[in-house]
C-alpha cells in the first residue's frame, strides 16, 4: 500500500481525522499542511473552513494549555492570517504576522517584526 493509498483511505473514511498538524517546517515553511488542505477539499472529503480548523483551531484545542489564546479569529486571541484564493489557497495574495501585513499581493514587503507577545492570561 503507497502513502497514496494510506493517506486516501484515511480521509475518505469520514470522521477518521479530525486534526491535520506537523512540528516539523523546514525554515518555517509548512507547504505540507497547504497541500493536506488542498487535497481533502479537492477530493470533496470535507469543506475548506473544516479542513482549516482541522490545522488551526482543533490544533490548538487538542492539548489544553499548550497554545492558550490561539487557533481562532477573534478579539484579544493571538493570530496570524494568510489570505488566499479560495479556489486555490496555495495561491497566497497577502500574510499578516502578529498584525503586520508582511507579504502584500503575493510580494514579501517586510520582514515580521521581532517583538514577543506579552502574556495577558
Amino acid at each position: 500500500m503507497t502513502m497514496r493509498d494510506q493517506w486516501d483511505a484515511l480521509t475518505g473514511a469520514g470522521g477518521m481525522i479530525d486534526v491535520i498538524a506537523t512540528d516539523y517546517g523546514p525554515s518555517g515553511r509548512h507547504d505540507a499542511l497547504v497541500a493536506g488542505i488542498a487535497d481533502v477539499v479537492s477530493r470533496e472529503r470535507v469543506p475548506l473552513p473544516v479542513a482549516i480548523a482541522m490545522c488551526t483551531l482543533r490544533v490548538a484545542s487538542a492539548i489544553p494549555g499548550l497554545a492558550p489564546r490561539r487557533g481562532s479569529l477573534a478579539a484579544g486571541l493571538i493570530a496570524d492570517v494568510v489570505v488566499a484564493r479560495s479556489t486555490d489557497i496555495t495561491d497566497v495574495r497577502d500574510v499578516y504576522v502578529r498584525g503586520e501585513r508582511v507579504v502584500e499581493n503575493a510580494e514579501l514587503v517586510t520582514a515580521p517584526s521581532t517583538r514577543k507577545w506579552q502574556s495577558r492570561t
